[in-house]
């Protein structure tokens, strides 16, 4: 009989000899493209190409602050270079037990790539998700995503977390029940030469970024300046924090300088409207672009501050 085996979904991922924490999710592709070729009167395929493999890995975390110190707002590549690699580790499952030894693990190595942020999401009474994209690309002698068993990284440190925290426009404070922070980045992948079934570059084109707030009681936004009608407004600073969680349960206490925060010096705010049946409270939501004011940067991030 077949003995069977099974990994538990992906439980560490080192980059650059960094040690990502808290993943709550990760999905990879293979990508593999193919395509049947049927001889003129035939019925029946008498071959099969493989025409492209675009190969894909995203993972989602709650310990923000480890990953956006080494890979925020912009994009950063993976060159392979010494420790410059992405892993990702899969645990071997024991029957009728839990883990096997840690030598076992599926690992997925990266040797080429672009990894970038894609968006931040966090309601109330819950933790902040960042939800990260990478794009492995042939460096020219290994495939994209390099598959053997090794031992796993011993976990060093405990998990933290980020929650919602203050919300603020023209320094008025705004109640918010959740936050979606997209960076609305274009990627464009491209291969290179003939014979070559793999992504070999992967390029940054624009950043369109957007963060959509979900509030119930739109009256709130009137104090900063923001009208509830449909239309645009020009504030003057926007700024939203993620408030860490302490050890144990409670928040940081504001004034120590252990938060997130996005600030923004130029944009536009936009009503969407409001949704709601029966004997629901009502839910709005009230989108910011931002904007490039040719002095500040559109987005700057601070992973170490103040709740003020």
């Amino acid at each position: 009989m077949a003995v069977q085996k099974a990994f538990k979904a992906v439980h560490q991922i080192v980059h650059n000899s960094i040690q990502y924490r808290g993943i709550l999710n990760q999905n990879f592709t293979t990508g593999i493209q193919t395509q049947a070729l049927q001889g003129g009167g035939g019925l029946d395929p008498s071959n099969m190409i493989t025409t492209q493999v675009d190969t894909g890995f995203t993972f989602g975390l709650t310990d923000l602050k480890l990953i956006l110190d080494v890979c925020g707002i912009t994009p950063v590549a993976i060159t392979g270079v010494s420790t410059d690699t992405l892993k990702f580790y899969m645990r071997e499952l024991t029957d009728g037990a839990t883990l096997l030894g840690s030598t076992t693990d599926l690992v997925g190595t990266i040797t080429k790539g672009t990894i970038y942020l894609s968006k931040i999401t966090v309601a109330l009474n819950g933790p902040a998700v960042a939800e990260y994209i990478v794009i492995p690309t042939f460096d020219g002698t290994n495939a994209p995503i390099i598959y053997t068993q090794a031992a796993a990284v011993a976990l060093t440190q405990d998990v933290i977390a980020w929650g919602l925290g203050t919300v603020k426009v023209n320094s008025v404070d705004i109640p918010i029940q959740s936050i979606t922070f997209d960076l609305g980045l274009n990627v464009v992948k491209m291969g290179a030469g003939s014979g070559l079934v793999y992504n070999t570059e992967c390029f940054t084109t624009s950043r369109n970024p957007k963060v959509s707030f979900g509030l119930k009681n739109i009256l709130h936004v009137l104090p900063a300046g923001i009208s509830p009608a449909i239309g645009a407004v020009t504030p003057g600073t926007v700024v939203f924090y993620l408030r860490k969680f302490a050890m144990g349960g409670g928040f940081v206490a504001n004034a120590t300088a252990e938060h997130i925060s996005f600030s923004f010096a130029a944009g536009q705010f936009t009503c969407q409207g409001s949704g709601g049946s029966g004997q629901d409270i009502a839910d709005f939501t009230l989108d910011f672009t931002p904007t490039y004011n040719h002095s500040t940067a559109m987005v700057v991030m601070n992973t170490a501050t103040a709740i003020t």
